[in-house]
């Protein structure tokens, strides 16, 4: 399950929220708490739909309607959110696909004071539906082999590097829309030192 939790503050409302992927299902749950005692009343017709939520560039925006006004608002969700269960790939295809991704589409990134060893990382990025395809050692050096699908489809593969004497990892990912490779790098981020 990945989530994500942001308090949004209006001018008369606290909306504490949390972005959640469970059970192959996004959810955008959200409380309602005035921040005054006035008597106040809320049309909230909230869903992912062509109303009231638009879902674009890792951007959710959300109007919300009460007795005193009508709050736009607009919040960025990890894409984390968006990485589906069905993100398993067999390790054959797995190699096949690598091999077939034009270099050129392959971003590298480095994840610092991250202090996990590869079947602690395994487990939490697999909570994460960021699936382990093989893990090997090379030259002492853990290597872990991953895969994830986006809910538009879109496949990323992963190779994080991990030393046991360093606290840094090495994260390469290729994938056919590389514009996505800095986001799923931050989520890599975000799981691994959370």
């Amino acid at each position: 399950m990945s989530f994500a939790v942001l308090f949004i503050i209006l001018n008369s409302l606290l909306l504490p929220s949390t972005f959640c992927r469970s059970v192959k299902t996004f959810n955008f749950c959200i409380v309602i708490k005035p921040k005054e005692l006035s008597i106040m009343s809320c049309e909230f017709p909230l869903g992912i739909n062509k109303v009231s939520i638009y879902l674009y560039s890792f951007h959710l925006q959300v109007a919300v309607k009460n007795n005193i006004d009508v709050f736009y608002f607009s919040c960025i969700y990890p894409i984390s959110i968006l990485f589906v269960e069905e993100g398993r790939m067999e390790r054959q295809v797995f190699l096949a696909t690598w091999k077939d991704i034009p270099n050129e589409n392959e971003a590298q990134f480095h994840i610092k004071d991250c202090h996990l060893n590869s079947d602690a990382a395994s487990n939490k990025l697999q909570n994460n539906n960021i699936f382990s395809i093989a893990k090997r050692n090379v030259d002492g050096q853990e290597m872990l082999y991953q895969s994830m699908r986006l809910t538009n489809g879109i496949w990323v593969l992963a190779e994080l590097r991990m030393q046991a004497s360093s606290p840094s990892y090495m994260l390469s990912l290729k994938c056919r829309a590389p514009e996505v490779s800095q986001f799923v790098f931050q989520s890599y981020e975000s799981i691994l030192k959370n």
